[in-house]
């Protein structure tokens, strides 16, 4: 039985930084500047040669400027940075004051940490101290800076852990602050989201003079606003009492645009349809290539969905009910296999063991095969690619078409050799993505059977 200390909370273990400055050693005198572009540091040479592999950048020596260890860092060339929002409240903000032998003073803006007492910068310079100090020799102000820090998960990093992202500026703490609330407040505190950490030159009039800024903020990945409250929807429908369900679903709702339609359209079959509804309608409000786009864009979507749920079935070993309940619990119900976003699938994916070719068929083929050896994983994503392209992602479909195209009932894809797996993709070769001559495929090959 497992147990737990109670006084005691998770925490994340620290693989590096991710910095949006540098210390600039071009002049006489080393400064610290701006980055226009990401840079992670870490002490793990290893883990930095992953990094810089990844972004196709090369790897430096760091030497920090104060306390820390050296390290490795490797600038991404990158203002926008894939990144994934952990579980919790992964946001920290305060007021420091930092030398060389560390951290001298960390407020709350209520009490500062060390001596317990009220903040000390506001008892001496007032509650904007930040402004009001006076400037020392070197034109700065020997007091609190604020800064934020917020731990994220770099997806591709081949490690578990976060990397701290951090900042002083004024506004970064704002903007962070209010994006981790928006979106923890409208999907709660217990899914992962993924986001992109962005640095953006913003321009600010300030006593009457123009000043730059680089300012880091965070934006959802992958997904608009307008998407992202719709998946949230499902948790704030949760909290609603019976009599405001009630009142929401009496309420008239808008019909949904031929785009909208279009990107959640479950099959090509469906996009095909909606594609004749806008050539008969007068005025349908979009054109043809705003339709054509949309429609590219859901297809590539399905294909790639396909590709992935191709995958968790491989690495899945319950079944096919206990799948649905996982993934459900996973994204804390805020979208299910069918309507789930290309991030959510492949995060899911990845939490699944990974299975050795030689393990892909964990029950025995039927007894109506035609041998031909065990179906590969290749083979396997090779079917539910070719599934895809025709829009048929759904599991009970596949094996339908498959026990049509065979001539013998298919309740499972892992009961499928190479010999069925060449078969079945020479009809869905045939058909090249054509929904109606597949159907028109599938009828002659079912009439074929039944003759014989």
């Amino acid at each position: 039985m497992g147990r737990r200390l109670i006084d005691e909370q998770r925490m994340a273990r620290p693989l590096g930084k991710i910095r949006a400055g540098y210390f600039d050693t071009s002049g006489s005198k080393g400064r610290p500047a701006r980055s226009e572009t990401w840079i992670v540091t870490s002490t793990d040479k290893n883990l930095i040669e992953a990094v810089a592999e990844q972004y196709g950048r090369p790897v430096e020596r760091y030497i920090p400027q104060g306390v820390g260890l050296p390290g490795w860092k490797v600038d991404t060339g990158l203002s926008q940075l894939e990144a994934i929002l952990p579980k919790g409240d992964p946001l920290s903000v305060s007021y420091e004051i930092w030398s060389k032998g560390g951290v001298q003073r960390r407020c709350d803006g209520g009490f500062e940490d060390k001596s317990g007492q009220p903040c000390l910068c506001k008892a001496q310079y007032g509650p904007k101290f930040y402004e009001t100090a006076p400037v020392d020799a070197r034109g700065q102000r020997p007091v609190c800076k604020r800064y934020t820090r917020i731990g994220v998960i770099l997806p591709d990093a081949p490690d578990v852990g976060e990397f701290l992202v951090e900042s002083k500026g004024f506004y970064a703490s704002e903007y962070i602050r209010h994006d981790v609330d928006f979106i923890k407040e409208h999907v709660g505190p217990d899914v992962l989201v993924p986001i992109y950490v962005v640095i953006e030159p913003v321009e600010k009039m300030k006593d009457g003079k123009k000043k730059n800024y680089i300012v880091v903020h965070l934006k959802q990945r992958n997904i608009s606003t307008g998407q992202f409250l719709a998946a949230a929807g499902a948790r704030h429908r949760a909290l609603m009492s019976t009599r405001q369900v009630a009142a929401l679903e009496a309420a008239p709702a808008a019909a949904p645009g031929y785009l909208d339609r279009v990107a959640a359209a479950a099959s090509r079959e469906e996009i095909l349809a909606i594609r004749k509804e806008v050539a008969a309608d007068p005025s349908p409000g979009i054109t043809a290539a705003e339709f054509d786009s949309a429609a590219k864009a859901r297809l590539e979507h399905q294909r790639q969905a396909a590709e992935i749920l191709g995958e968790i079935h491989t690495r899945w070993t319950g079944t096919e009910a206990d799948l649905h309940v996982s993934f459900a619990e996973f994204v804390s119900g805020v979208a299910s296999l069918e309507t789930a976003t290309l991030d959510q699938l492949g995060l899911f994916r990845d939490t699944l063991p990974d299975v050795a070719e030689a393990e892909l068929v964990d029950e025995p083929a039927d007894a109506g095969g035609d041998g031909g050896g065990q179906l590969s994983r290749e083979a396997q994503r090779a079917l539910f690619a070719s599934f895809g392209d025709l829009g048929i992602t759904d599991r009970d479909d596949r094996l339908r078409d498959c026990s049509t195209i065979l001539g013998r009932t298919v309740t499972t894809s892992n009961a499928l050799n190479a010999s069925d797996a060449s078969t079945i993709l020479d009809v869905l070769k045939e058909a090249d993505g054509d929904v109606s001559k597949y159907e028109r495929l599938l009828a002659d090959i079912a009439q074929a059977h039944q003759a014989n």
